[in-house]
């Protein structure tokens, strides 16, 4: 018997578009759905947290953990060197009524998740019915500059299709992120955090065995009058932002890493 390939994805010369969640191939569509610039990298995992399963990574070039390896030959190598998932630039949590977001538990439809190979942006959208029947179009964009390895950025677009109201949402730098390569847990043993002028928020961490360091400081962008409040926790730092929404009218944050 013939065999076929099973397709999910649209494809056109320079767009990778996915429409609808194909939830069994999340870990596939996250390798798909990668974005670098030879020095930072990430994968297409979703930014806002999700139960599902998934393979959260952020990597930067030259970044790696060193650990023995048993070895009984001689002439072989007794320590491996692999690279780590690293600080998490793109740490997003969202909120209305109490409720978070989260596509592995609540309802949602519309869902297109896109990468523009010549642009390199990744774009994701949809639109969740939250327990109350509010609709909230929500609009994710991300990408990593070519012309400064060193930046990033995230935005994140909420539109209030009907009803008016306040969300909730957090967005930092997260250093407790997990490796499963080689190790379980977390390879950071040194991590600090601060706040500098004009909203910018910073962590640095160090790896435990290769003793290498890391640092992303980050600051917030809006044309909305924001209410932050500086959030500080073990290997984490960001900001919980309460944003009025207005029924029809899209509310976006710029996240500069």
């Amino acid at each position: 018997m013939t065999k076929i390939a099973s397709r999910y994805l649209d494809v056109d010369p320079w767009i990778i578009r996915e429409r609808g969640l194909h939830a069994s191939r999340t870990l596939v569509s996250e390798s798909i759905f990668s974005i670098g610039n030879e020095f930072m990298g990430c994968r297409g995992y979703f930014e806002e947290g999700y139960s599902g399963k998934t393979f959260p990574g952020s990597y930067f070039n030259g970044i790696f953990e060193e650990r023995p390896v048993t070895n009984i030959f001689k002439g072989l190598i007794n320590r491996t060197h692999f690279i780590i998932n690293a600080i998490d630039w793109l740490y997003t949590r969202i909120w209305v009524d109490g409720e978070q977001l989260d596509l592995a538990k609540v309802k949602f439809d519309h869902f297109v998740r896109s990468i523009d190979l010549r642009e390199g942006i990744l774009n994701r959208e949809l639109t969740w019915t939250t327990r109350k029947g509010k609709k909230l179009k929500v609009t994710f964009s991300r990408f990593t500059s070519m012309d400064d390895s060193n930046l990033a950025a995230q935005h994140v677009t909420l539109e209030p299709l009907n009803f008016s109201g306040t969300a909730k949402i957090e967005m930092g730098l997260d250093a407790g992120t997990v490796c499963t390569v080689y190790c379980q847990g977390n390879v950071f043993n040194k991590v600090k955090s601060g706040s500098g002028a004009d909203g910018l928020i910073g962590i640095a961490a160090q790896v435990e065995g290769s003793k290498q360091k890391v640092m992303a400081t980050m600051r917030l962008k809006s044309e909305e009058r924001l209410k932050a409040r500086l959030v500080e926790r073990e290997k984490y730092i960001g900001y919980l932002l309460d944003v009025r929404l207005e029924k029809g009218r899209q509310s976006g944050i710029d996240k500069m890493v």
